[in-house]
């Protein structure tokens, strides 16, 4: 067993050599198990491995994303935190090199390894930061083929893939903010102006009906007005709680703006969009809602609208929701609506 040398920045750099190839498939890559895909080949190819592995860290260890030559471990595989080569780079976010698989400590993993006909091999974490996403593995048939500057090269590689990592995560993250309600949590209108077309799209073409449930507060002005709009916004909060603990697993909550939120009811017709709408309408008016000190009795109307009704296309649908809801305020709220 061979410790990781301490490694600075630009001497990494200047060992790399990186194939304008690399450079250009990961430049036309979006999706991330391709990266992964893409970091496993080409490790190979510039190390001139005869196995080279991604491994992500998950809930009770490492999964192997992409293996590029020999298997030994299958992709897909879970290797366990304890006991492994890839476990401990991971948790000391320290990279090692082991020249043969005698020495000591031994490693869960190498038996299989060396079962495959492998001799040697190295590891190093995917970090960045304080962040550590995974390691990157290198396994070799011939013993002295490890290099050191195949060593600072795969320490390299592996902190370019953790960055890529974390931005695709920050990116994530921004995509959700930019989709959802920061007061309720949830969806967003631009999100369901995102989502509507789609849905549209797909009712038109393959016939994936669904339904739209429009959904107010009643007499919403009036709770602002006497307990303030803080206590307002956690009503809010409470009530797209309550929305959200009874509906089904597919079902979508968004906040459309105010006072008013939205269903959308994948696979459903208009009856079964009654039905659901009737179930969250009795939910949030069984009790008064307990803010602070008040407790406020909260009741909403409901619109809905169903692909199995004509409509022309989703501004149709949407409208024929809207005058839905009017139906059922005009009704005397507290109800579903279904206009004709």
């Amino acid at each position: 067993m061979q410790p990781a040398p301490p490694v600075a920045e630009d001497e990494a750099v200047a060992h790399l050599g990186v194939p304008v190839g690399f450079l250009d498939e990961l430049s036309r890559t979006t999706d991330r198990d391709e990266v992964f895909a893409t970091y496993a080949r080409w490790s190979s190819r510039m190390m001139a491995t005869d196995r080279s592995t991604v491994a992500i860290a998950e809930e009770g260890g490492l999964r192997l994303i992409a293996i590029e030559g020999k298997q030994a471990i299958s992709t897909g595989a879970l290797v366990p935190f304890d006991g492994t080569m890839i476990g401990k780079a991971y948790r000391t976010r320290e990279a090692e090199i082991r020249r043969d698989f005698s020495g000591v400590p031994t490693y869960r993993e190498l038996e299989k390894l060396a079962a495959a006909g492998l001799t040697c091999c190295m590891v190093a974490p995917i970090v960045i930061g304080e962040r550590c996403f995974g390691a990157l593995g290198v396994a070799y048939e011939e013993a002295g083929r490890i290099t050191e500057e195949g060593f600072l090269l795969l320490q390299a590689l592996a902190r370019c893939l953790g960055s890529y990592l974390l931005l695709h995560e920050q990116l994530q993250q921004l995509a959700e903010l930019a989709l959802t309600d920061p007061l309720t949590r949830t969806f967003n209108r631009r999100y369901f102006q995102q989502t509507i077309v789609t849905l549209w799209e797909q009712w038109q073409s393959r016939g994936q009906r669904f339904a739209i449930a429009l959904i107010d507060l009643d007499h919403f002005k009036a709770v602002n007005d006497e307990y303030g709009h803080d206590i307002g916004d956690e009503v809010l909060r409470q009530t797209a709680a309550i929305l959200q603990r009874n509906t089904r697993g597919a079902d979508e909550l968004i906040r459309m703006g105010g006072e008013e939120f939205c269903l959308i009811l994948r696979n459903a017709t208009s009856e079964i969009a009654v039905q659901i709408a009737e179930r969250v309408r009795a939910a949030v008016g069984a009790e008064p809602l307990a803010v602070g000190e008040a407790e406020i009795p909260v009741t909403i109307s409901i619109g809905v609208a169903a692909t199995d009704e004509s409509h022309d296309d989703y501004r149709g649908m949407m409208m024929k929701a809207d005058g839905s809801l009017y139906h059922a305020k005009n009704q005397g709220r507290n109800c579903v609506g279904l206009a004709a």
